[in-house]
């Protein structure tokens, strides 16, 4: 960033936000192509409805953000009309189900400033809430600008995304220091946003601990699968598949009946695991494509299911931990009960895995050999799975209530 000179990091950021768009408006073209979302879906990133009555903007990326902060959304539902945007169409439906009143969502605006200018006028807002990472610039700028509080909840900033900010000057700081509070999930991200030029801290409350558990009915076509034979890998990603699914050829011969479920981390990697499984001489269905579940192993390649998966499975791998990603969440797999294992990598959740670990409620593994014994000791070990619910508690969410009240209303008498 050294080249542009003097220009303020937030400007050099606007001067590129065309193109940034364009690669968006092209990403919403594909998806639509490939039926994630209609064309009409591409206009929700242009404009929002007129609302008379004050509203706070909510944003989260997709499912599992919009998961982890409904407490928060339904406490500011209670209050005031809530705008909640969502990255992609599997976010906005779950909000949309959710049927909370007070409660509108759409699809996030492109991050344009006269687009986000609009969005503040038209939507009559009064407050931005930020959910995890979703730090778009022109955005929060905006919003600044406008002498709008702006708030970060369940906060994370992991090391590789810090270092990625940190190579962008100042611009983190322009964005981040004016925040009024800044609620990071663990005490890692904490110290990353502080080291980025963020303030007003609060102590770290991580929402995923106050994971709803979805009990929608299974759908028949997915009850044949039987927790006790089946085992799950979820939100995988590139270099752990193939030592997933040898776990499972090794698993076969002591346990010929089971089943393997995997659920890639992103979707589209779906036809990329089938061939995987097809080397390994397994057969194999995607769950897009209706595919049978009684093939060997079953590819999950959608979004917003992971509740269906977990239901289903006696044991489950979390994924981005045999590889160097940080880790995922396990809160969700402990809500369903479903026992935990995980690879050495797990800078993301260190905290939520440290206490799994304290109460032996989750196994780390290394290689084949140490995932194909820890599947075939823990599938359907339901005593575990009951440590890890008892090692995770839920979080006390009313201080956190009560920060953000006072956050968007300076002069409010009381919290949510």
């Amino acid at each position: 960033m050294k080249h542009f000179g003097n220009l303020s990091p937030v400007i050099i950021y606007r001067l590129l936000s065309p193109i940034i768009g364009l690669a968006y408006i092209l990403r919403s073209h594909w998806a639509i192509l490939r039926r994630g979302e209609q064309l009409g879906d591409l206009g929700e990133r242009f404009t929002v409805p007129r609302y008379a009555q004050p509203t706070i903007w909510v944003h989260g990326a997709s499912v599992g953000e919009m998961n982890a902060v409904r407490p928060v959304i339904a406490a500011l539902a209670a209050q005031t009309h809530v705008l909640v945007t969502a990255t992609t169409v599997t976010g906005r439906a779950t909000v949309k189900d959710w049927g909370l009143p007070q409660v509108t969502a759409q699809l996030a605006p492109l991050d344009w400033g006269w687009i986000c200018r609009l969005v503040l006028r038209r939507a009559n807002v009064r407050g931005l809430v930020i959910v995890e990472n979703e730090l778009w610039p022109i955005r929060i700028s905006t919003a600044h600008k406008a002498g709008l509080p702006v708030v970060m909840i369940n906060a994370r900033m992991s090391q590789s995304s810090a270092r990625t900010w940190g190579t962008f000057g100042k611009l983190a700081q322009d964005i981040l220091g004016p925040m009024h509070l800044i609620a990071p999930q663990d005490s890692e991200s904490a110290a990353r946003l502080k080291a980025l030029g963020g303030r007003n801290f609060m102590a770290p409350v991580n929402l995923k601990g106050a994971y709803t558990p979805t009990l929608t009915p299974i759908p028949t076509k997915l009850q044949s699968f039987k927790r006790a034979q089946t085992i799950l890998a979820a939100a995988t990603h590139a270099g752990e598949d193939a030592a997933i699914i040898a776990a499972f050829k090794a698993l076969r011969q002591s346990h010929p009946k089971v089943q393997l479920i995997i659920a890639p981390r992103h979707p589209n990697r779906g036809p990329e695991v089938a061939k995987l499984c097809k080397d390994a001489g397994f057969s194999s269905a995607l769950h897009s494509a209706n595919g049978a579940p009684e093939a060997d192993i079953y590819i999950a390649d959608t979004l917003g299911e992971m509740h269906l998966w977990y239901r289903l499975a006696g044991v489950a791998f979390i994924g981005g931990s045999l590889v160097d990603k940080g880790g995922h969440t396990p809160f969700e797999p402990t809500a369903y009960g479903c026992p935990v294992l995980h690879g050495p990598h797990l800078s993301n959740f260190a905290e939520g895995y440290a206490k799994l670990h304290a109460a032996h409620a989750a196994v780390e593994v290394t290689d084949i050999a140490t995932l194909t014994q820890a599947y075939a000791h823990h599938l359907g070990d339901d005593a575990m799975a009951r440590r890890a619910k008892g090692a995770l508690g839920q979080p006390d969410l009313a201080p956190l209530l009560a920060k953000i009240s006072s956050s968007l209303d300076p002069d409010a008498q009381a919290g949510l």
